[in-house]
């Protein structure tokens, strides 16, 4: 009995970016897909920031579920988890992280 490999349903990522300590949060249904296209300078949010890293992906059943949780990661409780593990962010946070692609 072969077993099929499961696709992610929807998963919320957050980079960082090595260069000015910029957080980039996303969610998508691809993410190596995704990778890929910010690795290659196509998201234009990380195209003059990189090299980034994945520090935090996790995955969700539902599309609601996932925007739950980007609301979180992008709220001041999820910047101060996050903060926990990088450092300070950028002053300019609040700002950038509302940006449409």
């Amino acid at each position: 009995m072969f077993m099929k490999k499961q696709k992610l349903k929807y998963c919320v990522y957050i980079l960082y970016s090595e260069r000015d300590g910029g957080v980039f949060i996303d969610h998508t249904d691809d993410l190596a897909l995704e990778m890929a296209r910010h690795e290659a300078g196509e998201i234009r949010f990380t195209k003059y920031r990189l090299p980034v890293k994945l520090i935090h992906k996790e995955v969700a059943k539902s599309f609601n579920q996932v925007k739950m949780q980007k609301q979180y990661w992008q709220s001041r409780a999820g910047q101060k988890e996050i903060e926990s593990w990088v450092g300070p962010l950028p002053r300019n946070f609040e700002k950038i992280k509302h940006r449409k692609r």
